[in-house]
């Protein structure tokens, strides 16, 4: 039995985020493999339990609710990744795990789990992006909320080839062994089928087969939506940003 824990999830749902847990275990049950859900509404699931635990992006006021909670299961979580666990963590939670983050002049310490420093700023905007990870054969499609700043990881999680924003980090996320942060927002395993795969590989302990390849309808069609997305962005992405704006209506993310 391989369980799948979901941390927060009544408060770290800003974007959908409970998709990324919910299809790593459809993906593992499409494997053949007994698939259990750990899901805690205001904090950690059982660790002990979870092969895999998925804590999706919040708002500001839900993770300022829920900061001292996280930073006070600093020891349980190194000793569940210490123990061959795996974690994905998303949006403004991943802050909680760098080394510190800095909101209006003031710096909070974080667990420093992973070698980013992070500053939140109140203007928002969103920017598509196309990115590499290791790994993965295929450019990734990902949302970041422009509003947080990141010095970049020795070991970056994405690598970025294109982006509606000049001003985009050439990298993103962190891997620290088995933990895995990220500030692409959004249901992220859900956009990208191919790095879905990749995790339930190594929440299985082997490589599954590409969804496309085994030809399961389901999983096809998020391949083939995938491949529209992709397409489109990138068509997006080489336009000048007056000419993006003419396309989508103004919109700064057509993707979000």
């Amino acid at each position: 039995m391989i369980t799948i824990g979901q941390a927060f999830s009544s408060r770290f749902n800003a974007y959908g985020d409970w998709a990324n847990a919910r299809l790593l275990a459809s993906r593992l049950r499409s494997a053949g493999f007994d698939v259990a859900m750990d899901i805690a509404a205001e904090g950690l699931p059982d660790l002990d339990d979870c092969r895999f635990v998925v804590i999706g992006a919040a708002t500001p006021e839900a993770l300022g609710f829920a900061w001292d909670r996280l930073l006070a299961a600093r020891d349980e979580i190194v000793g569940y990744l210490a123990a061959g666990g795996l974690m994905l963590v998303t949006g403004l939670p991943a802050t909680a795990f760098g080394r510190s983050l800095t909101v209006d002049g003031q710096t909070r310490p974080g667990m420093g789990l992973t070698d980013q420093e992070f500053g939140w700023r109140e203007k928002r905007s969103y920017a598509d992006c196309l990115w590499t990870t290791p790994g993965v054969d295929r450019e990734l499609i990902g949302v970041l909320n422009t509003a947080l700043t990141w010095t970049p990881s020795a070991k970056p999680l994405f690598r970025l080839v294109a982006s509606s924003d000049p001003a985009t980090p050439a990298s993103e996320g962190s891997r620290q062994g088995g933990l895995f942060t990220s500030q692409l927002i959004g249901p992220l395993l859900a956009r990208n089928p191919a790095l879905l795969t990749q995790f339930a590989s190594l929440a299985a302990g082997e490589a599954l087969a590409d969804p496309a390849a085994e030809g399961r309808s389901q999983e096809a069609f998020a391949e083939r939506a995938y491949s529209q997305k992709l397409a489109y962005l990138k068509d997006l992405l080489s336009k000048s940003e007056a000419q993006r704006r003419r396309l989508s209506g103004g919109l700064t993310s057509p993707t979000g």
